[in-house]
């Protein structure tokens, strides 16, 4: 008799409302295994040590790289990266290998949006530094900027990018996007013929598009020279598509006027960070898709996914 198929799961967020979705797993015939190390990500050497025994697995930023790949399971056959980037899996690899690589979009990009407005109206209206004021026994009146008017740039127009130009009709903002792979927009977004326009026109510049060759580290100097001085930058994508160390001279040198940033070049964003030391930042912890009801729907699509690809195999 053949054993039972093992699916281990070290996407720390969807652990945390497994519960959930047990009963289809276990009567499906499945072997669920949460009980890992609670990480932001593993590197390859935890990841094989923790998934010992998996048909499949379901990850988070998890390091899925070759080193991975060729010490994994002999069994494994599926690999469901939990949320939208596939950055930290080698899928041509897994590919090669005859293991089935999928993730589960379409499921965050209101949350993703929520959050970049969050900046963009933090940042106009001075609230972390009105709120550290009055902590601090202070009545500060901070001059803010209304949003009426102004120019929302988002680059990337997939489900964030779309969910967030919706968003800035709602505020009266002027919404314009640049998305190679998108030659027009709807309800009246306007597409920037390049990154270059956009950049220098927008007043709010947004990162919602994935991370590629193409777009990594694509906010550099020279670039973050093009914008306004009064201009923002609010990142809610990946950390690689900002280099940091040039931003960081620009928020210094007044080259733009501010920035919010969800996610870093290396997270959690270290003790030593020269970002943490500036004031006109807002810092997040990488929580664009953290909420109750994104958990569930990132989880479920996940776990129908496994479900899936098990009918699919007959297993």
């Amino acid at each position: 008799m053949n054993n039972p198929p093992l699916l281990v799961v070290t996407a720390h967020r969807m652990k945390a409302v497994i519960r959930d979705f047990l009963p289809r797993l276990e009567e499906a015939g499945w072997v669920v295994r949460v009980d890992v190390p609670e990480k932001q990500s593993f590197s390859a050497p935890d990841l094989v040590r923790v998934t010992a025994g998996a048909t499949a697995i379901i990850v988070g930023d998890d390091e899925v790289s070759v080193r991975y790949l060729e010490s994994a399971p002999k069994q494994l056959r599926l690999v469901v990266k939990w949320g939208v980037g596939t950055d930290s899996i080698d899928a041509d690899a897994a590919h090669e290998m005859g293991i089935l690589v999928k993730n589960t979009p379409g499921v965050f990009g209101g949350e993703v949006a929520d959050l970049a407005m969050a900046y963009v109206l933090g940042l106009s209206r001075g609230v972390v530094a009105i709120h550290n004021g009055v902590l601090e026994n202070g009545w500060p009146h901070k001059e803010g900027i209304s949003l009426e008017g102004k120019t929302l740039g988002i680059v990337g127009y997939g489900d964030a990018g779309q969910n967030l130009a919706r968003r800035g009709f709602g505020f009266g903002m002027r919404t314009i996007f640049f998305d190679p792979y998108v030659a027009a927009g709807e309800g009246g977004v306007a597409r920037a013929s390049n990154l270059e326009d956009l950049v220098s026109e927008a007043d709010y510049l947004v990162l919602t598009c994935p991370s590629t060759r193409e777009t990594q580290g694509m906010i550099n100097r020279e670039r973050l020279h093009k914008m306004k001085p009064s201009a923002y930058l609010i990142n809610v994508a990946r950390g690689d598509l900002v280099n940091e160390s040039e931003l960081v001279s620009a928020l210094r040198e007044g080259v733009i006027a501010g920035a919010g940033l969800d996610v870093y070049q290396v997270e959690p964003l270290p003790d030593s960070s020269p970002l943490r030391q500036l004031e006109n930042v807002i810092l997040g912890a990488h929580n664009g898709s953290n909420t109750r009801e994104g958990l569930l729907r990132a989880s479920a699509k996940a776990t129908e996914i496994v479900l899936q690809w098990q009918r699919e195999n007959l297993l």
